[in-house]
């Protein structure tokens, strides 16, 4: 869980700040251009000043791609589906 606030408020910070004219690509106020993409749109689409989530049936493991000043970051989030049946209802920990 630790991981994926860390990770929301990376993407937040990242994202405050930007204005472009292409969905997918941001420009920071220090002028840094970041590009994302996502592996599945379907799922989760960035739409040019946040990410947009669909959710599935399904948990869904989805890879969100942030690239940047010749650099690339990939986050592995996973996407709760709707469905409320099975997996035991444990939410683990760590």
């Amino acid at each position: 869980m630790k991981k994926v606030c860390a990770l929301l408020l990376t993407l937040v910070f990242l994202l405050s700040g930007c204005s472009s004219s292409n969905p997918a690509q941001e420009t920071l106020d220090d002028g840094t251009e970041i590009e994302w993409s996502s592996s599945n749109t379907s799922i989760l689409e960035y739409n040019g000043s946040s990410f947009v989530v669909t959710r599935p049936s399904r948990d869904t493991t989805v890879t969100v791609t942030a690239k940047a000043a010749g650099q690339e970051k990939k986050f592995t989030l996973t996407v709760k589906g709707t469905s409320t049946g099975g997996g035991g209802g444990s939410t683990g920990g760590g």
